[in-house]
């Protein structure tokens, strides 16, 4: 009876609970992050700075693309922790929001645009 509820869960589409196994979960290898992060320019900036701030590099590479990516990379994470100021649109940027971030020495700014699979940081600007 249980290999015949099994096959019945399967043929349905739910996951074989002979294997336990979830592939309804993205792994850590997945190549899209999760929609939550690349929601909004302001979601994708902050999950930016947050990979940023721990040296996540997979994550950095799912939301920003080679140009941005190579300039946030050249600079170590600043000591104090950058503060969110807003988003708003990016003039010169084709539907894209620039996004400011702020700490005591510096402000930095990253230009987020919409993407198939949601916002992506396409470039970021640092000033001191």
């Amino acid at each position: 009876m249980a290999a015949v509820v099994a096959l019945l869960l399967v043929a349905c589409g739910a996951p074989s609970p002979v294997t336990g196994t979830d592939k309804a979960k993205p792994g850590k290898t997945s190549s899209h992050p999760p929609s939550t992060l690349v929601a909004t320019p302001e979601a994708v900036s902050q999950a930016l700075v947050s990979a940023w701030a721990h040296n996540d590099r997979a994550t950095i590479d799912q939301l920003a693309t080679t140009t941005a990516r190579e300039e946030l990379l050249k600079r170590p994470f600043p000591a104090a922790q950058p503060v969110f100021v807003n988003c708003q649109a990016a003039p010169r940027v084709a539907e894209g929001q620039v996004c400011l971030f702020q700490t005591a020495r510096q402000q930095f700014s990253f230009i987020a645009q919409q993407r198939s699979s949601g916002w992506l940081v396409t470039d970021a600007r640092f000033e001191t």
